[in-house]
């Protein structure tokens, strides 16, 4: 049976992404020497999508990133950065201030997970990132659950604004779940985000009427004027409080989900979300239809059949269960253990060299798994000579940067190529003056210009002026000697971090 394609819309439903960032996805690779870009179908204006393309390319971004040359951590691409900030509408997704200070934030910090998703990244200020990272955003030992939250909370929100109108009810029963969780936060004693739950109550409370006029079953909708009436009149009283009025809403969820036909989700036990992710059965709204049989035993956590629970495999992390010892048994059951035999290496036909060098596929182990072999298209590691130097070994009177001077190169680099990232463009530390407080830009060295790629991962907060560390910024005023910042009160932030000042 076919299986409908999904509109821009209900595809940025299904994933909790935007329609700008899907777009974006479309038109661009985001990860580092990887061209993938999300497949779709147009008709007209129309973009159309495969759920199983969806699915696969999820799944894809929620896997470890390659990290960029000379770089510890992976990229973060425009299009993800510009779509965080919107959903933190520019401003830090904890405190709405700071705008200017506001960098991405990893939920599951980025030297272990390597993940950009765009779900495992928040909009935060400096200041909240760096109390994010030592795991005490308020009293110190307080963990970082709030942020966790307000994430779920912000993805949600803008998820039912693309909700279409068949969803209408599976969502508003969503929303009430989140304005009971909301009245036990904000009843709970006063914590650094208390402020922030109390905003996200207000946007809560707005989208509930908005739901319930949208809701066209007419079996629910006495329960829905009910909700109505008692937001209308909680609203009017002179001692209502976001508390109150939530505590109001949320007492009809029962009654709401027993007269829509929902029950709470069996699995995550209406929470929407398990070990971080969205929950499997519910797909994060909490709530399922009460004819739905859910065979629970599928989601049990078995021993993994490839390490046999000990979480490595031939001395690496297992590629079964990820270290975990354990796995879910309906991917148990699936899993094909003969595509983990280790085989010679195709590339270097098991000698552990290609080309005079250790072998990149097998790195000289001369040995890989078979579902790695299976994999490799041998005309990706024929040598092509250089795009960028056409072979000559040079560009612009230097060594080629992309072969590093050695003319050819591997025919899937070829594949790779991106002309525009080699595209010279204005310095954005000196804006193309080639100088920066009076000297020579250290960011292209007076160039004026560098390559668009070096542009793009410049961190410009390291070329702003800060208070010089040593002397506080006492020798400006006072004419005191300072040798670190030549009594000028102050240096690039790119000195400060550079010699551990």
């Amino acid at each position: 049976m076919d299986i409908k394609p999904l509109d821009l819309y209900e595809a940025a439903v299904f994933l909790e992404m935007s329609p700008a960032l899907l777009e974006y996805f479309t038109k661009n690779p985001v990860k580092t020497g990887d061209p993938r870009k999300l497949q779709y179908s147009k008709v007209g204006e129309l973009f159309l999508f495969d759920k199983k393309e969806l699915e696969s390319y999820n799944a894809w971004l929620r896997s470890p990133w390659p990290t960029p040359p000379k770089s510890n951590r992976p990229h973060i691409p425009k299009g993800i950065r510009e779509d965080l900030k919107e959903e933190a509408r520019l401003q830090c997704a904890l405190c709405l201030q700071n705008g200017d200070s506001c960098e991405a934030a990893h939920i599951d910090p980025s030297h272990k997970s390597k993940c950009n998703h765009p779900h495992n990244l928040i909009w935060l200020c400096s200041n909240h990132h760096t109390k994010f990272d030592n795991g005490h955003l308020g009293p110190k030992g307080a963990d970082n659950q709030d942020i966790l939250r307000i994430k779920g909370y912000l993805i949600t929100f803008r998820r039912l604004f693309w909700i279409t109108q068949s969803e209408a009810t599976q969502q508003l029963a969503s929303i009430l779940r989140i304005c009971g969780e909301l009245k036990i936060r904000l009843s709970q004693p006063f914590s650094p985000a208390h402020e922030r739950f109390e905003q996200l109550a207000e946007e809560a409370l707005k989208i509930v009427p908005d739901l319930t006029k949208r809701s066209e079953t007419q079996k629910v909708k006495p329960v829905l004027d009910k909700i109505l009436h008692e937001l209308s009149v909680e609203r009017l009283r002179k001692d209502s409080t976001t508390t109150s009025t939530l505590s109001k809403v949320a007492s009809f969820e029962k009654e709401f989900l027993e007269e829509s036909g929902l029950i709470r989700c069996p699995l995550c036990a209406h929470r929407g979300s398990i070990n971080s992710y969205d929950c499997p059965v519910c797909n994060g709204d909490g709530t399922i239809d009460e004819d739905i049989n859910v065979d629970l035993r599928e989601f049990e956590l078995v021993q993994c059949g490839l390490c046999e629970g000990k979480g490595s495999y031939h001395g690496d992390e297992c590629k079964v269960c990820g270290g975990e010892r354990e796995l879910e048994r309906r991917y148990e059951e699936r899993v094909d253990y003969s595509q983990y035999d280790l085989v010679d290496c195709p590339v270097c036909d098991g000698s552990g060299r290609f080309h005079g060098e250790f072998c990149q596929v097998c790195d000289g182990d001369k040995q890989i798994l078979r579902k790695y072999a299976e994999d490799i298209d041998m005309s990706d590691y024929k040598l092509c000579d250089c795009p960028l130097c056409e072979g000559s070994g040079r560009h612009n009177g230097q060594d080629c940067r992309y072969c590093c001077g050695e003319r050819q190169i591997l025919r899937k680099y070829v594949q790779d190529f991106d002309p525009s990232l080699y595209a010279d463009v204005k310095c954005p530390a000196c804006k193309g003056k080639g100088t920066l407080y009076g000297e020579d830009c250290i960011a292209c060295g007076g160039e004026r210009y560098m390559p668009s790629e070096q542009a793009d991962n410049l961190d410009l907060s390291l070329y702003k002026l800060e208070m010089c560390p040593k002397c506080k910024g006492k020798s400006k005023s006072s004419h005191r000697e300072c040798s670190y910042c030549n009594n000028e009160g102050e240096l690039l932030k790119y000195y400060i971090i550079k010699y551990s000042y």
